[in-house]
């Protein structure tokens, strides 16, 4: 369970859009040019999208969900995204859905990241010149990598709100039996109003839960909301957050690569 606070991709993607607020489509300033390459390199770098692109490829040909997909080498070297969108290459190829991967992988440079991160670079004129390697960048390819990269992170938050906000109510979902051997055991999605789906829960009645059978709880709450489903086990609706804005997402510029994403993906589920 996770309290508020402990979500670096959620923080990722306020982040991101704070930036794209305040850079409003230009590059006016050698601020904005030097922002936007920070930009690219938070997106590429960020770990959740590779880790919820490979379980959406393992669900989708009847696999499991897995909490962590690219552990780190010898438990202390992060594995790096261009070895993770490798990796992913395999796994999306193996499912028959090859072009989930493409804007990954069209998004990644790993010599303009590495002098990104490094501080490696300049900007002279109209140009980035990156010192390791030695190479320079024309404003075109600047922004043609840095689109690719938002149009990359647009279609799969896109998608993933997507998912989360179905989710308008309570579901009961059969548990696996690697996880439990309780023929009459059951999980149910908790359901936060005007949000979607905060975390999974037993489906175990009061009368079943005094009678010994044992409860557990998995999501990311507030403390209230923790309160809350302590005082009630059988809980499953939370009200709405007030913080929360009611104000729709804008049209995103990159519509093609996220509805591919999700003409994939939900048509896959839709068949199983």
């Amino acid at each position: 369970m996770q309290d508020p606070g402990w979500d670096p991709y959620e923080s990722s993607m306020v982040a991101i859009k704070s930036v794209l607020s305040v850079l409003r489509g230009k590059l006016n300033s050698v601020a904005d040019r030097h922002l936007a390459l920070w930009l690219y390199g938070h997106i590429v770098e960020a770990s959740e999208p590779y880790e919820f692109l490979g379980n959406l490829i393992d669900v989708s040909v009847g696999g499991k969900f897995k909490i962590l997909r690219f552990p780190a080498k010898n438990g202390r070297i992060p594995l790096s995204p261009g070895k993770k969108i490798e990796l992913l290459s395999k796994q999306a190829s193996e499912a028959g859905i090859s072009d989930v991967v493409v804007p990954m992988r069209e998004a990644w440079n790993p010599d303009f990241r590495n002098a990104i991160f490094h501080a490696d670079y300049c900007l002279y004129g109209s140009e980035v010149r990156t010192i390791r390697p030695l190479k320079r960048y024309d404003q075109e390819e600047v922004l043609t990598i840095v689109n690719r990269a938002l149009a990359y992170h647009e279609a799969l938050s896109g998608l993933r709100r997507g998912h989360v906000a179905n989710y308008s109510e309570p579901e009961r979902i059969a548990c696996d039996p690697s996880f439990s051997d309780d023929p009459d055991e059951t999980a149910v999605v908790i359901v936060r109003r005007g949000f979607g789906a905060v975390g999974i829960k037993d489906g175990w009645t009061k009368e079943q839960l005094g009678d010994g059978k044992i409860p557990f709880r998995l999501g990311r709450f507030t403390v209230e909301e923790s309160k809350m489903l302590e005082s009630d086990p059988t809980l499953a609706v939370l009200p709405e957050r007030k913080e929360v804005s009611k104000k729709t997402a804008p049209k995103s510029r990159f519509r093609k690569w996220r509805e591919g994403f999700r003409r994939i993906f939900c048509g896959r589920f839709d068949e199983r």
